[in-house]
């Protein structure tokens, strides 16, 4: 079965202490330990030759409906990852690897990521990224009922509030994995 990573959201925004979620008071102590997991994850996935797809958003007045746009006004969060913004940087190099964007939390919204998951046979995912019960349960949602056989990398995924792996295994049959086990 041909796999794939897909590491999701790994921007300033969303995961630096300078990001606007850090700013805006969202306790990001633990994400340096995060983020060193993703990496590991990401230098196992280019030896053992899985593809890797960066998601990345660009978010924004101009791509979201407004109801979305409307939300993040309310929470002074309207400049979360825009276009061209330091926030929106990805926390390190994807070299080579594939970048996909997105303006809302679904990686799925782009239609890209399909197109290039089925275009290479790839039938199993594993993912890795930030928020646990954001960007990546949605695109795992949607990943599961597009077909696509889940694992989650449980210390390689950051969780904004509260998000239980055990959700992941009922909802999408996931099979849920450390860093070590990858």
């Amino acid at each position: 079965m041909k796999e794939a990573l897909l590491v999701i959201d790994v921007q300033k925004d969303f995961c630096a202490e300078e990001g606007l979620s850090a700013k805006k008071g969202l306790d990001v102590s633990n994400y340096p330990k995060v983020l060193k997991n993703i990496q590991a994850v990401v230098d196992k996935a280019r030896k053992r030759d899985i593809p890797i797809i960066f998601i990345k958003s660009i978010y924004g007045k101009k791509h979201w409906p407004k109801n979305v746009y409307e939300r993040y006004k309310r929470d002074g969060t309207e400049e979360l990852c825009s276009e061209d913004s330091p926030g929106s940087e990805l926390m390190f190099d994807p070299k080579d690897n594939k970048i996909m964007i997105k303006h809302l939390y679904d990686g799925f919204s782009n239609p890209e990521l399909e197109k290039y998951l089925k275009d290479n046979n790839i039938e199993k995912l594993f993912f890795a990224g930030f928020y646990a019960d954001g960007c990546v349960d949605t695109t795992m949602r949607s990943a599961f009922m597009k077909g696509f056989y889940i694992t989650a990398i449980k210390d390689a995924i950051g969780i904004f509030k509260k998000a239980t792996f055990d959700e992941y295994k009922y909802w999408y049959n996931a099979e849920i994995i450390n860093t070590e086990e990858f």
